[in-house]
């Protein structure tokens, strides 16, 4: 009886579109079972952007960085497109002052999205 050794499934190789501006798309070769976490860590390598400040977007959906699922898992093919955006710091529209100074309520109070409170 000869022993058959069970020969690893070949994990196949793509190439996804990476969009990094509006203007610019480049090619990344990633493996089926690679994680999320590992793709940022590849677009960061391949692109040189600080992925610190980025995310990467697949079918309208934020990819977390430290996501476990692999590439295939996530249903992603040959072709298909991951976008970079850049994160976005602050936010809020209240211009980060809490409360609220006389001038930012009235100016939010101007275009509809105040509290409508007297200063």
């Amino acid at each position: 009886r000869h022993m058959v050794g069970v020969m690893p499934r070949r994990l196949r190789r793509m190439e996804l579109l990476l969009v990094t501006t509006p203007t610019r798309t480049r090619v990344l070769e990633v493996g089926e079972d690679q994680s999320a976490g590992e793709l940022y860590d590849a677009v960061e390598e391949t692109c040189g952007l600080p992925m610190a400040h980025h995310y990467l977007v697949y079918n309208g959906a934020r990819l977390p960085p430290d996501g476990a699922l692999s590439v295939g898992a996530l249903g992603m093919r040959a072709g298909d497109v991951v976008r970079a955006v850049p994160r976005l710091i602050g936010g809020g529209g209240d211009g980060g002052a809490y409360p609220p100074t006389a001038t930012e309520l009235k100016w939010m109070n101007d275009i509809g999205g105040g509290t409508k409170r007297s200063s």
